[in-house]
């Protein structure tokens, strides 16, 4: 009864307004809210404002249901998920901001802008999706140039935040300039390369490869710089990322 119920209103809503068609994936999405939340919880979020529709609570409390029940274990999880992969979303978090954003907006009855929303995202998104192709294009020439056994340089940034531990930046954070007296560098030998499969942004469907090496220390600037969280000394192995913001020599 409850469904039904719903299921008039959703129809109903749609032939009253001439505004952006609600895609079915959506509707889905909204009749899974529906079923999921009280009619207290459905009130209350309605009321909200438009800036606060995934808030610290609705993110990490709704939106981590949406993103576990709904676009990884429901019936329809792979066509929901397809639609926004479509769409050129693949971070299930922008997925359940959109479906959260999206279903405010309808109980408000107002145009659910989906491709503005869409938009928004891709648009922000650039500078970082630029950054980890240009970071992919590297990793894989630098994978075919070096051997087992060939001699290496790596130039490794340790942060003002860390000082005494290599950091690997993140995109688009894609440009750092090598100093001596601040950063680790290391000399060795090439002792395995191998490619990992990677699934990109807690997206299984979306695996890449993921270039690495593994190298035995020879020499290193300052030995009291650690790996990360480790320390190390000639003689150690260290394994790394081809795509960690490190410069390769």
């Amino acid at each position: 009864m409850k469904k039904s119920l719903f299921l008039i209103l959703v129809l109903t809503f749609l032939s009253c307004q001439k505004k952006t068609k609600i895609p079915s994936e959506l509707i889905y999405s909204f009749q899974y809210l529906n079923d999921n939340w009280s009619k207290n919880e459905i009130n209350e979020f309605k009321k909200i404002s438009e800036n606060d529709t995934t808030p610290r609570n609705y993110h990490f409390r709704i939106g981590m249901q949406i993103r576990n029940n709904l676009l990884r274990h429901n019936r329809k999880s792979d066509s929901i998920v397809k639609f926004f992969n479509d769409l050129k979303i693949e971070h299930y978090d922008y997925m359940s901001g959109i479906i959260l954003t999206s279903y405010h907006r309808y109980l408000n009855k107002t145009d659910i802008k989906l491709m503005d929303q869409v938009n928004e995202i891709v648009e922000s998104l650039k500078p970082t999706v630029d950054c980890q192709n240009r970071r992919k294009r590297k990793a894989e020439k630098l994978y075919a140039k070096y051997n087992i056994n060939d001699s290496i340089r790596i130039q490794m940034p340790v942060s003002e935040m860390t000082k005494n531990s290599v950091v690997s930046y993140d995109c688009p954070n894609d440009e750092w300039k090598f100093d001596k007296e601040k950063h680790l560098l290391i000399d060795g030998i090439i002792t395995r390369k191998y490619i990992r499969k990677d699934s990109f942004s807690d997206n299984p469907k979306k695996a890449y490869k993921d270039y690495h090496l593994k190298l035995r220390i020879l020499k290193m600037n300052n030995p009291e710089i650690k790996y990360f969280i480790n320390k190390i000394v000639k003689g150690d192995e260290i394994d790394f990322s081809l795509e960690d913001s490190f410069n390769v020599k």
